[in-house]
């Protein structure tokens, strides 16, 4: 009732305002409306208002009253009426939310006006209609029609219209459920970015772990094939040098010989004046080497058979007297004549002195101590049916020396092997611990320590 009272003094008034109700000097005698009795105006439009009241009781809602209010409402339900009807409803449009502003500024001032309530009920239907074709949106369509689409919904319970209650209600929860769903999603999509960039950095990190591995390999590769190249390198160079050294100790070998059977005689040279004096008395010595065997018949030759200490001296006299050749100490002698008979035991017997000499000898060069075992191994074995086998002295050994080389290069008959060049006597030399031996390969006598290794061949005396 005070909304429709309320209507009526607004339309009263706007009616009042009209030029028309404005009294005119000529109308009213020369004075307006104001010039009437105000008591009177009073009462006038007590009564008009109670007639209105009572009018609008009988009358239903939404009297369509004119005036300019009235007009404007109208004129706003038309403007939302053609809205609706060319269906520009949707959130990106700007005609739905204005019949939507339109329409509650209608009902807002003029809450009976007919049109407005059915304009408003058929718009909130539309936009019923509406949501229901969105539901499948995404969240964002949903999102962006949630405050226009809310805003009808709650101008249709304001006013009781139930046409969109329950599909916006589905609406929210759609909005609701796509966004926990939206949520869900983002969250999967995040863990999952995250399980594939550490599956992208496990597998940048494996890549590199294969790239350092095979880099390592290479490295260790080119590391070993240095070390072989230089480790063949070094055994070249060692080969190389073991070798010269091989030719060196030969070389220096065979210049130790040489330079020992070249010096022997040079050291003694200073001992010559000293040994001077004894060759007197040596000379008186030396009988028993100039005699003959008279056990062998005419012509046999008897040799000093006991060993001796002998100085450079006392062997010089004795390669002259005997006649003995020697390349230094007595280059002019013819040797002894030998009479060499080969017996089949391997030995040879020479008729001239009466020894039996050993054909061949020890096959191989030793040292002194070593000679003389080889020695009593022959006799043990009684080499050639025999066991007395010796060591010849110097004498003895001196024998067997050729002024020329007949058995290849050595000064010695070829009834011989040719194995030993130099062979060990019994002789010492005077004043020191080395032996006298004979060199067929130089052909001379000399004596060295007894450290040093040459040849043996024994002999024995053939009438035992």
């Amino acid at each position: 009732m005070k909304n429709r009272m309320k209507a009526l003094l607004l339309n009263i008034d706007d009616h009042f305002q009209a030029p028309a109700w404005q009294c005119h000097p000529r109308r009213s005698g020369g004075a307006g409306l104001g010039a009437i009795n105000r008591p009177l105006l009073a009462v006038l439009l007590l009564t008009i208002m109670t007639a209105a009241v009572s009018a609008l009781e009988s009358r239903p809602p939404g009297l369509d009253l004119t005036g300019p209010r009235i007009a404007a409402q109208d004129a706003a339900v038309a403007q939302a009426e053609r809205a609706i009807e060319q269906k520009r409803l949707t959130t990106a449009g700007q005609d739905g939310p204005a019949a939507l502003a339109l329409l509650e500024g209608v009902l807002t001032s003029n809450p009976g006006h007919p049109g407005a309530q059915a304009a408003l009920a058929r718009l909130i239907g539309a936009l019923a209609a509406h949501a229901e074709g969105l539901l499948a949106h995404t969240l964002p369509d949903l999102e962006g029609a949630r405050g226009y689409w809310g805003k009808g919904r709650d101008l249709a319970v304001a006013w009781r219209i139930s046409a969109a209650g329950a599909p916006l209600d589905r609406l929210q929860q759609a909005i609701e459920a796509r966004g926990q769903e939206t949520v869900r999603q983002a969250e999967k999509a995040a863990a999952k970015k995250a399980l594939d960039e550490k599956q992208q950095a496990l597998s940048a990190a494996e890549q590199a772990q294969t790239r350092l591995g095979r880099a390592l390999e290479e490295k260790e590769i080119a590391r070993q094939a240095e070390k072989a190249a230089a480790q063949k390198a070094l055994d070249e160079k060692q080969q190389a040098l073991t070798a010269a050294e091989e030719k060196l100790a030969a070389a220096q070998k065979a210049l130790d010989e040489k330079q020992r059977a070249l010096t022997a005689t040079e050291v003694e040279k200073a001992r010559l004046a000293t040994e001077n004096a004894r060759l007197q008395a040596a000379q008186s010595q030396q009988g028993e080497t100039a005699q003959t065997a008279p056990q062998g018949g005419a012509g046999r030759v008897t040799l000093r058979s006991q060993p001796r200490s002998l100085g450079d001296a006392e062997v010089k006299l004795m390669l002259k007297q005997r006649g003995y050749s020697d390349r230094d100490w007595h280059k002019e002698g013819k040797g002894l004549a030998n009479d060499f008979v080969k017996n089949p035991n391997d030995t040879v017997t020479d008729r001239a002195t009466g020894l039996m000499w050993q054909q061949g000898g020890s096959p191989k060069s030793m040292n002194y101590a070593d000679a003389q075992a080889y020695v009593r191994q022959l006799n043990e074995k009684g080499f050639g049916g025999h066991n007395d086998w010796r060591l010849p002295t110097l004498e003895e050994a001196a024998s067997l020396l050729e002024p020329k080389p007949l058995n290849g290069d050595l000064y010695i008959d070829p009834v011989f092997d040719q194995t030993q060049r130099w062979m060990w006597t019994a002789d010492k030399e005077a004043g020191s611990a080395a032996v006298w031996l004979v060199s067929f390969s130089l052909g001379d006598v000399l004596w060295l320590d007894t450290a040093y290794d040459f040849f043996v061949r024994v002999c024995r005396a053939s009438g035992q």
